[in-house]
């Protein structure tokens, strides 16, 4: 085969690909539209798998009657707010509340989420610290970079070498993937994903999140 008639079918198979891809999205796409217009506030499925592991970090009273589990990224502001809402609710009633956060860098079409801050994140827990690194996170996405984790970590007061070191480990790296990999078995299409005592939460709803959060403690 000519190298120009080899190239040639090269660039259309990746066209061809491409355009797949990019449907695949595009149908992806209609699809949520019309399930934000007809998904009730809270499922009335209950997620048949447990969402939580004991490798998982909790923030709250681990035997609280009300589990909170939210799929989301750093990079994602929505994420940002419903954890920034839920976290503060929980440290209001510590006693309630069991809060879970499922790292989930699911990135785009072109692009692969960001594993890194997320396997960090998760190292810091190694530590103790978890949350407190997620927040630092969450308040300024400079620190998702590499040197901007780094001197969250330096803020935290970690053991640098031991935190880097685990955050660039498969074990952490398998975490996250567990975490995505349990994102796409649930079918779950948008971040973030919130589940209360196991069932979807309708983020995408016009609704007052802490409202409905505390109607579960008082029933």
């Amino acid at each position: 085969m000519r190298p120009a008639k080899k190239l040639f079918l090269i660039l259309a198979l990746l066209i061809i690909a491409v355009m797949f891809l990019f449907t695949r999205e595009l149908r992806k796409a209609f699809d949520i539209t019309t399930e934000t217009e007809t998904r009730p506030i809270v499922s009335e499925n209950t997620a048949n798998t447990f969402l939580v592991d004991k490798s998982d970090y909790v923030l709250g009273n681990p035997g609280a009657d009300l589990n909170i589990i939210i799929f989301g990224d750093f990079s994602c502001a929505k994420c940002r707010e419903v954890y920034t809402t839920v976290s503060a609710l929980v440290r209001s009633h510590p006693q309630d509340i069991r809060l879970v956060w499922k790292g989930a860098p699911i990135g785009g079409i072109f692009t692969r989420g960001n594993f890194l801050p997320h396997q960090a994140a998760y190292c810091a827990g190694r530590q103790n610290k978890s949350f407190e690194f997620m927040e630092l996170l969450m308040a300024d996405k400079h620190n998702l970079s590499e040197a901007g984790l780094k001197k969250a970590a330096e803020g935290l007061k970690l053991n640098e070498n031991a935190w880097w070191q685990c955050s660039n480990s498969e074990e952490a790296k398998n975490k996250v993937t567990d975490s995505v990999s349990l994102f796409d078995a649930l079918d779950l299409r948008t971040l973030p994903a919130l589940f209360v005592n196991n069932k979807l939460l309708n983020t995408d709803a016009d609704i007052n999140l802490e409202e409905i959060l505390l109607s579960f403690i008082k029933k």
